[in-house]
């Protein structure tokens, strides 16, 4: 009995033996072997590099354009900020109160006092101008203190408002020498010294500041200071502490 050979499996699928292989030789010329990458691969290398780069800056403009952006918002907040505070500022600014001697004079008696009447004036067109207690005074002749003390607070002054203050200011307890006394009572000009301190405090709608006034008026009255005295020049110099 004759042995069958069973047929493989690529032999059972196709039907057919499988090909043989076989090996092929390809010559190219030598001009066309490129150590570097051909001219056309080139420009392919260079078309994406551009577009990568135009991709590049089309999200570095997007970037600088938001950058831009929170800038104008910055500058347009810091340009609000001023302007608010420059409104506050010339609507409702808070100067102190301006004085001004409009009489002054030494009155008889066995209580020697010198009467001074002052003009006090509020600058500020929408803040009042209210005293927080008593005042004192300081009044000096040839560089001398004759007289000083304690004064009662004024009123209460509105915007603008314009107000007369009278100052009964004593002189001091010491005796005046009879020379300065003499003086005083002469008819040629004198020159006197009238310094201030007052606390007061500047109000309107939006905020309170409160401040302390030293006032120092440089003055000249004519005639004696008990017979009919005049004032020629004044200067008056209003300082705050705040």
């Amino acid at each position: 009995m004759e042995e069958r050979i069973q047929p493989t499996v690529e032999e059972g699928i196709s039907g057919q033996s499988p090909p043989q292989l076989e090996t092929y030789i390809i010559q190219i010329p030598r001009d066309q072997i490129y150590r570097v990458p051909p001219p056309e691969h080139a420009r392919i290398v260079e078309t994406y590099h551009s577009r990568t780069s135009k991709q590049q800056k089309n999200k570095c403009f997007c970037a600088g354009g938001a950058c831009l952006t929170v800038v104008l918002i910055a500058v347009l907040c810091v340009i609000a900020t001023v302007a608010i505070f420059a409104v506050r500022l010339s609507l409702y600014s808070q100067r102190p109160p301006q004085f001004s001697v409009v009489r002054f004079d030494l009155k008889p008696g066995n209580d020697r006092r010198f009467s001074v009447m002052l003009k006090v004036k509020n600058p500020n067109s929408r803040t009042t101008v209210s005293y927080n207690g008593a005042g004192k005074s300081s009044l000096f002749f040839k560089d001398q203190k004759i007289g000083g003390g304690a004064f009662t607070k004024p009123e209460d002054m509105k915007p603008e408002g314009v107000a007369n203050v009278h100052l009964a200011i004593p002189e001091t307890s010491h005796r005046l020498p009879p020379l300065t006394r003499k003086a005083l009572t002469a008819a040629p000009e004198k020159s006197m010294v009238l310094k201030l301190s007052l606390p007061v405090e500047v109000k309107s709608l939006i905020r309170s500041q409160s401040m302390n006034l030293r006032i120092s008026c440089h003055f000249m009255v004519k005639n004696s200071l008990s017979k009919n005295p005049k004032i020629t020049k004044q200067q008056c110099r209003t300082e705050s502490n705040v």
